[in-house]
Parts: structure tokens; sequence; C-alpha cells
């Protein structure tokens, strides 16, 4: 009965392994696969060049996040006295 169980938790350790084998193998090819692909034409990924793109300004206020604390206030200051 103690041969069939650790029986049981080799083949789960096997299976394991192969399972991790296995994963690697399909990573490599799937690697390789790409690897062996031809580049794209550079003009044909950069597109045209009359396209625009929007770049916000510093002072617009959708590109500027909102404060997560405000500002403490500024304490007054006395003015110096004068003598007369």
């Amino acid at each position: 009965m103690d041969d069939d169980k650790e029986k049981t938790a080799i083949e789960k350790m096997i299976d394991k392994v192969n399972d991790a084998v296995e994963n690697i193998a399909n990573t490599a090819s799937a690697v390789a696969m790409k690897a062996t692909e031809p580049e794209p034409d550079p003009k044909q990924v950069a597109g045209t060049t009359s396209e625009q793109v929007y770049i916000s300004e510093a002072t617009d206020a959708a590109a500027a996040p909102a404060p997560l604390f405000s500002a403490p206030a500024k304490k007054k200051r006395a003015l110096p006295k004068t003598r007369p």
C-alpha cells in the first residue's frame, strides 16, 4: 500500500516536470518562429507624413491633474510700525 502512494507522488512529480518542459519548449518555439519572420517595411509602419498628433500644452487644464491637497493659506504679515 505504501508503494502505491509513493508511486502516485512520483508520477505527479514527473507530470509536473513534463508540463514545465513542454511549456519551455512551446515558449522557445514561439520565440524562434517570431525571430524567423521578416521585419515589416519601416515606411509601411510609419504611415504618411501628413498625419497630425495632438500634443497638449502645459497650460491645458485637461492635461494637468488636479492637486490632491490645497495650498496652505499664506500668513498675513504685520506692517512695520513707523516712528513719527
